[in-house]
């Protein structure tokens, strides 16, 4: 059984390409006791990972553009 609050996401393209234009990664806590992140963000064969912890609201964890 999965713990609540305890979410996976995952937003890809299959096909055709994500749609010009400029892009945040961001991370929101709705409710409930801060709590650790870890993210990967893969983009034309590169990987990024970001690990940290929110106590509150959003945190902006990456802008990028696609052109």
């Amino acid at each position: 059984m999965r713990e609540p609050g305890n979410a996976a996401e995952n937003i890809f393209s299959i096909g055709s390409p994500l749609p010009r234009g400029s892009y945040r990664l961001t991370v929101h806590l709705y409710s409930g006791a801060p709590t650790n992140y870890s993210v990967r963000f893969l983009y034309r064969g590169s990987v990024r990972s970001f690990t940290n912890s929110i106590n509150s609201g959003e945190q902006e964890i990456l802008r990028f553009t696609i052109e």
